[in-house]
């Protein structure tokens, strides 16, 4: 939800049971000062929070993004995926500094979804720093624990080698 350091528009995102797992609707406008980008759609998570393949909507362009086993997923403008992927990561066993390596699917807008390997490390409390090594990019991540509610993201974190 940032360029250059700055905010970047808006986003939201409502969860809902049903089915035996969650639903996850998200939409984000992108683009300043004005948006000029619209995304919308829906993630199936089942009961242990792993998604399922989904349409995505990109300025009235419908994608599909196929599911891949023990891959994590990230799509630019939807910050509520990093608290999903923490709330997996305290599931199974993360503590308060602790660190943990993970592939990622990072969907995009414009270009084709990319696996990464990315680091999440638990500081303490909400707080964690998300760290892309092989891109040189990292950002500081505030995540209510026990909901997975991201309440900030800050890009420009400093990358330790």
């Amino acid at each position: 939800m940032l360029a250059d350091g700055r905010p970047n528009g808006q986003a939201s995102s409502v969860e809902r049971n049903d089915d035996g797992g969650t639903f996850l609707t998200f939409s984000a406008e992108l683009g300043s000062p004005r948006p000029d980008r619209a995304l919308v759609g829906e993630v199936f998570l089942d009961g242990q929070l792993a998604w399922r393949p989904f349409e995505l909507e990109v300025d009235g362009v419908v994608r599909s993004v196929a599911h891949e086993d023990g891959v994590e997923l990230e799509i630019e403008g939807v910050p509520a995926l990093h608290g999903v992927t923490v709330r997996r990561l305290l599931a199974s066993g993360l503590v308060p500094g602790g660190k943990r390596e993970l592939a990622v699917l990072r969907v995009g807008l414009d270009e084709p979804p990319r696996r990464l390997q990315v680091r999440y490390t638990w500081l303490g409390g909400s707080r964690f720093r998300y760290e892309v090594p092989a891109d040189h990019e990292a950002s500081w991540l505030q995540v209510r624990p026990k909901t997975g509610v991201v309440v900030s993201l800050e890009d420009a974190a400093e990358l330790s080698s």
